[in-house]
């Protein structure tokens, strides 16, 4: 039996309106998001009450949502899969099959996705088993954007240590992550190893910059966007580095995103220079954007966002010394 129920009761579209827009939510998640519907659904209610810059987080939870996993990636900005309410539709001996599916295809389509349900025995353990630590490991290594943990911290015993462990875990198999190779094997897929590649300009030079960061070991690379939509097309390809992502606001009516991008080097001494690509004003007033763009920055991975000062004056100057004295800060360089 179909669920046929709208996808936001109007006790939902009431908080959105009274509690989410005045506090500008950065997310909205569909708990058991069944199709591309939902989130067009959801998504014209957001823009009615003007929250057209909050994005929508598909959780796929049941069997129906899982069959149409491929319109809900596309429809929807981030993709949540909650291995609690699926492991209760799908038989424990194929649940990988479907984990290891959807991760495979939010990372080629360069959607980030998130999965819940780690460390169960955390509730009322300090330690989790091996079988849990291996599987968060796991969950890296095949792609995962992020991890979710619910009843671990919301309920358990033990919560601070339940985040420091996973966090270890995850920092142990990013040193065991090949980005080089899930790049070629990203461009391999997608045929932008080939001749003539369909390729649009943004990604090229996201690709481009990936792979100059690799080949120069490269201790970062840092965006400059408007949007964040060139941040996450860096983070598709999972380069080694951080990417520090430095939020700007336009006031281009058309809402493109101005990107300038640069690997820096893991030395970089005083008076060195660094070819940046420059950003052509057109135009362009700078001003701070707050925390709102920066904050959305975070749900891809390896990306760390910072707002930027619009005092400095021009991106590529002031504003890019800036953003290397904090990444220098938090330990990049």
């Amino acid at each position: 039996m179909k669920n046929t129920a709208p996808i936001l009761a109007e006790r939902d579209k009431q908080a959105l309106q009274t509690f989410g827009k005045p506090n500008k939510i950065d997310f909205v998640a569909l708990s058991f998001c069944r199709n591309a519907q939902d989130v067009k659904d959801a998504r014209a209610f957001l823009n009615s009450i003007g929250m057209q810059g909050t994005k929508i987080v598909g959780k796929i939870e049941n069997m129906e949502g899982l069959v149409n996993y491929k319109e809900i990636m596309n429809a929807c900005d981030v993709v949540l899969l909650s291995r609690g309410s699926m492991g209760n539709c799908v038989d424990p001996e194929k649940m990988f099959l479907a984990q290891k599916m959807l991760l495979r295809e939010c990372n080629l389509a360069g959607k980030p996705i998130y999965v819940t349900r780690v460390v169960d025995t955390m509730v009322d353990a300090p330690r989790p088993t091996r079988a849990e630590a291996t599987d968060v490991a796991n969950l890296v290594l095949d792609g995962a954007d992020g991890i979710v943990l619910g009843s671990e911290t919301f309920r358990g015993k033990f919560p601070v240590a339940t985040v420091e462990t996973v966090l270890a875990i995850c920092r142990q198999a990013e040193k065991c992550f090949d980005s080089f190779a899930y790049y070629n094997s990203v461009m391999d897929f997608a045929g932008f190893h080939s001749i003539n590649p369909n390729i649009g300009k943004t990604e090229a030079l996201a690709t481009a910059a990936v792979r100059a960061a690799t080949k120069l070991k490269a201790a970062m690379i840092v965006v400059f966007t408007v949007t964040g939509r060139s941040a996450s097309f860096i983070a598709k390809y999972r380069p080694k580095q951080p990417i520090l992502t430095v939020v700007l606001r336009s006031t281009n009516q058309d809402g493109s995103d101005n990107t300038a991008i640069v690997a820096v080097p893991a030395e970089l001494e005083d008076g060195a220079q660094v070819v940046v690509p420059r950003l052509s004003t057109n135009g362009l007033k700078w001003h701070c954007t707050g925390d709102f763009v920066a904050r959305q920055c975070l749900q891809y991975r390896g990306v760390l966002p910072v707002c930027a000062d619009p005092s400095l004056g021009s991106p590529d100057g002031a504003i890019l010394k800036a953003a290397l004295q904090s990444a220098h800060e938090r330990g990049l360089t």
